[in-house]
């Protein structure tokens, strides 16, 4: 992928999380997964799906958001978090 589509798809998978929509957001990782978090592990895309959508069951008024714009030269993000869907909360 190129970076105009890497980009298309980090932004995808951005608006999938704030919609809730965990599977179009699990489209951005590698079939083979295995996430490591904290003193829990995660081996596959099915345990990932289920700890996101654990998460958003919990915390349904969170969105991904960037810090910092995208690095076009390296096709990368830094900085992403989860914070309050509105200010304040």
């Amino acid at each position: 992928m190129g970076v105009k589509e890497n980009e298309a798809a980090l932004m995808r998978a951005v608006d999938a999380w704030n919609s809730g929509d965990v599977n179009s957001y699990l489209e951005l990782y590698a079939e083979g997964i295995k996430l490591h978090a904290g003193n829990y592990d995660f081996p596959n895309q099915g345990a990932v799906a289920a700890m996101y959508q654990g998460m958003l069951a919990a915390t349904s008024e969170i969105h991904l958001n960037m810090l910092r714009p995208l690095d076009r030269t390296r096709s990368s993000v830094r900085d992403m978090c989860l914070t309050p869907a509105t200010p304040g909360s």
